[in-house]
């Protein structure tokens, strides 16, 4: 169907499963979800039943976002599976169709137009601080006279998404992306970007720690290991 076409865009986008929002309060029969879930037309194992269904996720992944019972990521479920809610035990939770609000408030949050992204010059053998709340993104622009192999990552305690494009009269093309989210590593890059060509590095911050003592997140452009005969490029 179409809204599952569009639930499955949502999870390229981010956006994870809403009945699994901690936020939501919801209690389950799990032997019940086990055994629906279990049957056809699914026929999940408990595994698959457990991660996609009863999970909590992290409450840094929701970014404190209230429970929409109508979100496009949210399940479906028949009466009995849900014990709180109350309403639940009699009754089922069906979603309403298509994008709900707060699904269109938080795409609008985390994928701004292009024209309100700020943007700023990334030097080789430079590093700028990731200045951005979370949902926040930035551009930079990169251009070498030297045809270089390079590496372009981050650092410091936080999830962040990476998009390198060519950027041809304003006009953007994607070439290669990478997504640390839930991964214990930094988002990285590394490529040969030709001279005097124009590049457009999309950095999104999904997450930094709130720790007092973290170092702020960085974008590095270093060469690449291996490829230090380049080392004399012209910035």
């Amino acid at each position: 169907t179409l809204d599952t076409c569009i639930h499955e865009i949502g999870h390229t986008l981010g956006m994870p499963h809403e009945h699994q929002n901690p936020s939501a309060g919801i209690v389950w029969d799990e032997e019940a979800v086990y055994e629906s879930l279990g049957g056809p037309p699914n026929n999940w194992d408990r595994d698959k039943v457990y991660h996609n269904i009863i999970r909590k996720i992290s409450p840094d992944e929701i970014q404190g976002s209230r429970w929409d019972k109508d979100s496009i990521m949210h399940y479906p479920f028949g009466a009995g599976l849900i014990k709180e809610p109350e309403q639940y035990q009699t009754e089922p939770l069906r979603p309403s169709p298509g994008l709900s609000p707060l699904d269109e408030e938080w795409v609008k949050k985390f994928y701004p137009p292009m024209d309100d992204v700020k943007k700023e010059e990334l030097k080789l053998g430079f590093s700028i601080a990731l200045e951005l709340e979370n949902g926040e993104q930035e551009r930079f622009n990169i251009k070498l006279s030297k045809t270089t192999k390079v590496r372009v990552y981050t650092s410091g305690r936080a999830d962040t998404y990476m998009v390198l494009f060519s950027n041809a009269g304003g006009t953007l093309n994607q070439i290669e992306t990478d997504d640390d989210s839930g991964e214990s590593r930094n988002a990285s890059i590394t490529i040969s970007l030709q001279a005097n060509v124009s590049y457009a590095l999309q950095v999104r911050l999904y997450w930094r720690t709130a720790h007092k003592s973290a170092a702020v997140p960085k974008i590095h452009l270093d060469i690449a290991p291996g490829d230090e005969a380049n080392c004399c490029a012209v910035l």
